[in-house]
């Protein structure tokens, strides 16, 4: 955190600063893929944010329900040779 005050104040005390709407359904699964937080939800979508949470990349339409999962391949992709 940026302003270590919080760290002096009651639970009760601390409020939301800034509020994002990062998806109009609930969101179903959070995860880190390098550098970019991924997000899931209900409404089917998978969005990439940047650390600053703005958005980067996103996969809509696919008609495939709600996201509560996402997984990542750590290999790289080979070149075909034909």
């Amino acid at each position: 955190w940026e302003d270590a005050s919080i760290i002096h104040q009651r639970a009760g005390d601390r409020f939301a600063s800034k509020v994002l709407r990062l998806h109009s359904q609930p969101i179903g699964v959070l995860a880190w893929h390098g550098q970019y937080l991924v997000t899931g939800a209900a409404d089917g979508f998978v969005r990439f944010f940047d650390d600053k949470l703005r958005l980067v990349a996103w996969f809509e339409d696919m008609n495939a329900g709600g996201v509560t999962s996402v997984s990542f391949s750590s290999k790289k992709p080979q070149q075909c040779s034909f």
